[in-house]
């Protein structure tokens, strides 16, 4: 079984797989967040950065698409 990660997404607490992104922990509760370069079937490469959200603690914006979640994270879209 799985880890469970307990995070918060816009004051929003949400619970995700160990390892999910923040793009796809986002989707599951239908929390858009804006993409141009992600695509499923693709390997996720961050390229574009139309995704960047702001995780409180961290120096920089952080790509949703390839940021993973991670215990107590704070994510502001």
């Amino acid at each position: 079984m799985p880890d469970i990660i307990h995070l918060t997404i816009d004051d929003q607490p949400v619970t995700a797989a160990a390892g999910a992104t923040i793009l796809k922990t986002g989707q599951q509760v239908d929390i858009s967040i804006p993409t141009m370069c992600f695509h499923d079937y693709c390997t996720a490469n961050a390229l574009c950065r139309i995704c960047v959200v702001e995780v409180e603690g961290s120096r920089t914006l952080v790509p949703a698409c390839i940021g993973l979640v991670s215990e107590g994270m704070k994510v502001h879209t």
